[in-house]
């Protein structure tokens, strides 16, 4: 490390300088953001010297030629961020952390088998009967309210992989059904993400996924995808919803978990309102109408709905 030569550096100690390097280059300190930006600005008055960004950037095309297109500081921020998640699943042995990926046999919150796919099936298309069902469907509802019925032709798709994660991992131990509704939206709101980003176009997906990440859209604790090649693959993986075959070895699956579980825990104000229109609307009863005479009484017979409806006949 004295020497510099960073690349002989091997098993641990090399994944914390990478480590280090990395966070470095995430927006850390305000102060030295501000102080960065101030030098890089400035100009002598009455000189035509170039800029301090400007100088620097002669220099290193001078020097090293053209700059080879590469990740920008925000996707080196994001890379860093998730390394550090790894680092402190890792530390506790990838147990006991609240938010953490768990790569456990037994304990991986993405791992989903035949019967939790089929029955996440039957919750997204209605056809079953339950809290579980009323929760997805809750879901599905707000998502549509939000964004639009024809926004996201794949969202009963994603809905269904995420429903199938959330009944493998359990639902909210204290019965909240806002929350378990947050992380279904959360978890769709990944795969549209991850697809917006490999197709280059804007959904509005991320900025929904922030807001109930981190309570608002301008937030930056949301897990940041990279179509890099060494991430690409997973990214493809994340967009087809496929979050089991998304590794822990840069973060990504204790990005994901972290993802989730914010949305669990924190929320947004604007999007809990959107649940609970949704749920007062759910919890109407349905009310019975005849074709002549409109909304019908629930103590009437079906003897009584029968008649109503035939005496509008012809009308």
């Amino acid at each position: 490390m004295a020497a510099g030569r960073m690349y002989e550096l091997a098993g641990e100690t090399g994944s914390l300088v990478e480590a280090s390097v990395t966070a470095a280059m995430a927006p850390g300190s305000p102060h030295l953001e501000h102080s960065l930006v101030s030098a890089s600005a400035y100009r002598a008055q009455g000189t035509d010297l170039p800029k301090g960004r400007e100088q620097v950037e002669l220099v290193d095309a001078s020097r090293f030629g053209p700059k080879p297109a590469g990740p920008d500081h925000e996707v080196m921020g994001g890379i860093a961020d998730r390394m550090v998640l790894a680092q402190k699943a890792a530390a506790v042995g990838h147990r006991d952390a609240r938010g953490l990926f768990d790569p456990t046999p037994g304990r991986n919150p993405f791992e989903v088998g035949q019967m939790h796919v089929e029955r996440a099936n039957r919750a997204t298309y209605g056809l079953e009967s339950s809290e579980f069902s009323r929760r997805v469907q809750l879901a599905s509802r707000t998502m549509i309210a939000m964004d639009g019925l024809a926004a996201d032709p794949n969202r009963a798709n994603r809905l269904k992989m995420a429903a199938a994660r959330l009944l493998a991992s359990g639902m909210n131990s204290q019965g909240d059904a806002k929350a378990d509704v947050r992380t279904l939206m959360a978890d769709v709101y990944l795969q549209r993400t991850a697809e917006d980003l490999l197709a280059g176009k804007d959904s509005g997906a991320k900025d929904r996924l922030e807001a109930l990440v981190s309570g608002t859209p301008s937030g930056r604790d949301a897990v940041r995808l990279t179509t890099l090649p060494s991430e690409r693959s997973e990214t493809q993986a994340i967009a087809e919803g496929r979050f089991h075959d998304v590794s822990d070895a840069r973060g990504l699956a204790s990005g994901l978990r972290h993802s989730t579980w914010r949305a669990e825990m924190v929320g947004s104000s604007m999007i809990d309102r959107a649940i609970r229109q949704e749920m007062l609307v759910m919890a109407k009863p349905i009310q019975a109408v005849s074709v002549a005479k409109g909304p019908v009484g629930a103590g009437l017979s079906s003897a009584h709905l029968a008649m109503a409806g035939r005496s509008g006949h012809g009308r």
